[in-house]
């Protein structure tokens, strides 16, 4: 995984402060210009930020089979991603309403609605309720309140709602359909610890599940959280461990690597499988 360019840097907080100033205008609340955000909110995530495009054109066979669950699916960019490959069908799990109705949109305007099921709802370690914190700055950066990310912020009552939390174990054993599960991709902003426990069972069930994850140490500690522990909840069942770049390419994760891709822009992005991966 390759460090984080200053250009890249710097481009990313133009980005973000270009959307922070439009959206407090209320601009974006007017159709024209909320399809024109999409639209170059997509084309940044497709070029300069997902691998999961390029990973689905490299490995299909990791998505064939059973359905894709999309935790942390924020306005669309990767279920739109998982609703073309071999999938049977993808779940998109998206607590923040605003998200929804824009995830709404994107999937009714390409005609997907039957193609994608949308659960408005955070994931976690079991079913039941939760605090959502609102990045006002950025709508993909709402963070799950847990105690620990309380006592670092001085107010956060105007900035939080309750939110519903699901369990996959719970959420995929209630489906009459689509049983089968191939593939899981979780960006939760620190929250990934709770979202492994809650699906423990599914990889249980399902050897050839693969995971794909936003991995930020800070984030998670910031919520009270071990970094190590994520990393150790799948290779202490038997996953391997890779890094993922923009172009979908994957690197045996080491420390020495992990380490310098952090320090570069601190994020990487983890695919945990068990299938004999082919490199091309």
């Amino acid at each position: 995984m390759a460090t984080t360019s200053p250009t890249y840097s710097r481009l990313t907080n133009l980005l973000l402060g270009c959307y922070s100033a439009v959206k407090n205008t209320g601009i974006l609340e007017k159709p024209l210009p909320k399809r024109l955000f999409l639209e170059s909110y997509f084309i940044y995530k497709r070029y300069l930020e997902d691998p999961c495009y390029k990973l689905s054109l490299r490995h299909p066979e990791l998505f064939e089979g059973g359905a894709v669950l999309d935790v942390g699916a924020n306005c669309g960019y990767t279920a739109l991603v998982f609703a073309k490959t071999r999938a049977t069908h993808v779940y998109a799990f998206e607590p923040d309403r605003a998200n929804v109705e824009m995830l709404t949109q994107v999937l009714r305007s390409r005609n997907l609605e039957r193609r994608v099921t949308v659960v408005q709802s955070a994931v976690g370690a079991e079913d039941g309720f939760v605090d959502l914190w609102f990045n006002a700055d950025h709508h993909a950066d709402h963070r799950i309140a847990t105690t620990a990310f309380k006592e670092t912020r001085e107010d956060l009552t105007n900035s939080m709602a309750r939110v519903p939390l699901v369990a996959l174990d719970s959420f995929v054993q209630a489906l009459e359909v689509n049983r089968e599960v191939s593939f899981i991709k979780v960006d939760v902003q620190g929250f990934e610890l709770p979202v492994c426990r809650g699906m423990a069972g599914l990889l249980d069930r399902f050897p050839t599940i693969t995971c794909a994850l936003e991995y930020c140490p800070v984030q998670i500690e910031e919520l009270g959280f071990s970094a190590g522990e994520v990393l150790d909840f799948f290779t202490g069942r038997g996953f391997r461990l890779f890094l993922m770049d923009k172009t979908g390419t994957l690197a045996v994760l080491e420390d020495a690597t992990l380490a310098a891709a952090i320090s570069g822009r601190g994020y990487v992005d983890i695919l945990a499988t068990r299938r004999d991966i082919a490199f091309p």
